[in-house]
């Protein structure tokens, strides 16, 4: 026996001669739970994958679908609020535009006077209601018995809910905003009723995941089951219902949960749409057990043939694997707790594949090591845990940064270019910090530009607000840092930062052979067009309207003025970011003597 971390513990050989049986049954049995651990959890990924995948596939038709009801009713609507010169001719237009279109069975236009809601005109797809045996009453008795949320709509919402009543016509009603008055209030609303036929077809396939769309109140909008969607079956207390109307996430995978309803256990995945249905998908944990069930028996049946010939040779190789295999163990912890700083190959010393394995994981830990100084922890970890043959990326919420050192080209001109990377080395050290301490990511530097983001590839829920904090950050340490090159005979150095949020698109671009993850759009254009107005401005830190919307109560602003950049119609707004306010509601200014310098005139960028 040896002790080992103030444990006694019996060596290999010891325990495979004196209990060779019970060994037997112990390793059978293992590889049999295992094995089956194993392969259900592969199965349960599996399932999850393909449940996500057909969830946004579903909820992309659903949008997709919904958005040309939308654009029929935006076409047809307008025309019944016309006036035109003769019955006949009104009577012409409506038959050639809503007619036709075997999918809509009602249009109505309805208005806000005095307070109260008002329903405008309609008109109805007569032949369609006269051979289900209904008329217009069918109508009024819809709106009664499946009420709109008509403020919702006049408040600017999209609307889409189930009307199918017991008994009557599956129908979807969508509701939509239509004109505005002079005050940029929905004066006007449109409400349709559409037949559901081809949004159910969309579910009607049945699989193993039941898969269906429920509307934001919890009503089944589509189900393979088709009683559920005539019924308009309300499932708001459903467990996976309750978390995808709930959630602040557009998607997300529930590991495992409790539907009352069956007395069964479900694995689930919900993709609310932009139209605030959801689309639903569960698949029942019985379902997914069951191939590892099988698995289990045959690994009992085939483990106990291979272990009881092979016992023998485990013995003989048991020490000789065992040892460096524990050693490549440790080392993978320390990697898994962010250590890449390890060593295999030297702790290894085995003249076998064990030790190839080494020199292999070597290598892994210093491309993982390239990997988390290039792109950062976040980025690192989302590039490992995509897909990287499938190259996209998805709308996100972000705050982008971008700074610009201030006649950088005068400086390159005038100083060697080992100088210039020297400076450049200093300078970045100091404002990535900054930005890293707030959260931040920076994505690239751009000759002596930082860009910089918040919210991708995720978000704090304090993004703005951690932006502008680094940026504040930056004006105190260049600030120092400046004091420091004076010291040294070096002149001081000026910048420019430029902050806006909004939407962008954040994932992977590039080919198979060189990725990179960042983000795209007019949200990062836009940022980049508020730096450059710095120096317009002559200040060292602009942010955009947007920005300051999210950030008055904690930070305080004055306007510096409008300015005309390339491809925006009207004057950005832009605003001097002068300090913060501190836990007792007092302002705080900060400033530094680089804060503010002169002016001066800037390639497409005028002064409103």
């Amino acid at each position: 026996m040896t002790k080992l971390h103030g444990k006694f513990r019996l060596p290999i050989a010891i325990k495979l001669i004196g209990l060779t049986v019970s060994l037997l049954i112990a390793i059978t049995s293992l590889i049999a739970l295992k094995s089956s651990k194993y392969f259900e959890k592969e199965i349960r990924q599996t399932h999850e994958r393909s449940n996500q995948v057909q969830v946004q596939d579903r909820a992309t038709q659903v949008e997709a679908l919904l958005q040309a009801y939308i654009d029929k009713i935006r076409t047809v609507a307008p025309l019944l609020h016309l006036t035109y010169p003769t019955e006949e001719l009104k009577s012409r237009i409506i038959d050639t535009t809503f007619k036709p279109d075997k999918d809509l069975v009602t249009i109505e236009i309805h208005a806000v006077k005095d307070s109260t809601f008002q329903l405008v005109t309609r008109i109805l797809n007569s032949e369609f209601l006269k051979s289900k045996r209904f008329d217009e009453a069918y109508i009024e008795q819809l709106r009664l018995q499946r009420p709109l949320p008509l403020d919702s709509i006049f408040s600017g919402n999209i609307e889409v809910l189930n009307s199918s009543l017991e008994g009557g016509i599956p129908l979807v009603t969508v509701g939509i905003p239509l004109i505005k008055d002079d005050y940029d209030r929905v004066s006007h609303i449109a409400v349709a009723d559409i037949r559901i036929e081809k949004l159910q077809k969309a579910f009607s396939l049945k699989s193993a995941s039941e898969i269906f769309l429920v509307d934001k109140i919890g009503r089944v909008l589509a189900h393979p089951r088709d009683e559920y969607t005539i019924q308009g079956r309300s499932f708001a207390d459903h467990p996976l219902v309750m978390e995808a109307l709930d959630s602040k996430f557009r998607s997300n995978h529930i590991p495992l949960f409790w539907n009352p309803e069956d007395q069964k256990n479900y694995y689930g995945v919900y993709s609310q749409t932009i139209f605030g249905v959801s689309v639903i998908a569960q698949v029942p944990e019985n379902i997914i057990r069951e191939p590892a069930l099988h698995v289990q028996r045959q690994a009992y049946y085939m483990g106990g043939l291979v272990l009881s010939s092979s016992l023998f040779l485990i013995f003989l190789f048991s020490m000789t694997l065992t040892r460096p295999i524990e050693k490549l163990l440790e080392l993978t912890r320390e990697v898994a707790k962010g250590n890449f700083d390890v060593h295999a190959s030297e702790k290894v010393t085995s003249k076998d594949e064990v030790n190839d394995l080494a020199i292999a994981f070597d290598h892994m830990t210093t491309g993982l090591k390239a990997l988390v100084r290039t792109q950062g922890a976040d980025v690192a970890e989302t590039l490992m845990a995509s897909d990287l043959e499938h190259l996209g990326g998805t709308k996100k919420k972000v705050t982008v940064l971008f700074s610009d050192l201030r006649d950088f080209t005068k400086f390159s001109e005038g100083h060697t270019p080992e100088e210039v990377v020297e400076m450049l080395n200093e300078y970045f050290e100091v404002m990535v910090g900054c930005i890293e301490r707030n959260q931040g990511h920076v994505n690239k530097f751009i000759g002596d530009a930082i860009m910089a983001m918040w919210g991708a590839p995720n978000s704090s829920g304090q993004d703005v607000v951690l932006a502008v904090r680094a940026a504040l950050d930056m004006r105190i340490e260049l600030e120092k840092l400046n004091q420091v090159r004076i010291g040294r005979n070096e002149p001081p150095i000026k910048i420019g930062v430029g902050l806006h949020c909004g939407e962008a698109v954040a994932g992977t671009i590039g080919s198979k052979s060189r990725l990179e993850y960042t983000i795209i759009g007019d949200t990062v254009n836009q940022a980049s067009r508020i730096e450059a107005s710095t120096k317009a401005f002559g200040t060292d830190l602009l942010v955009s309207q947007e920005i300051v919307n999210e950030i008055e109560a904690k930070f305080f602003t004055e306007l510096a003025g409008s300015a005309e950049v390339k491809g925006k119609v009207e004057p950005l707004k832009m605003y001097r970011v002068k300090g913060f306010y501190n836990l007792a509601g007092e302002a705080v200014e900060v400033k530094t003597p680089y804060s503010e310098y002169k002016s001066e005139a800037v390639d497409k960028i005028k002064v409103a």
